[in-house]
């Protein structure tokens, strides 16, 4: 939170006279996240999230009773 108030410190006061607030600063930002996550998750489900020929796999994925 603090790093956006930063930004918007910096540079919001080039752009207006005053200290102003519009719904785009609240909206770009969640679009561009948005769109991140669109692309992270549809990443995401096209690849396998453990190795396909790993030797030590049935090591790590071994139930251990101690723990």
């Amino acid at each position: 939170l603090m790093r956006w108030v930063d930004l918007f410190w910096i540079i919001e006061p080039n752009f207006m006279k005053g200290l102003g607030i519009t719904i785009a600063d609240f909206v770009v930002p969640i679009a561009i996240g948005g769109f991140w996550l669109a692309y992270f998750f549809r990443n995401l489900g096209s690849l396998p999230l453990l190795p396909a020929f790993d030797p030590s796999a049935g090591e790590v994925l071994e139930i251990d009773p101690t723990h």
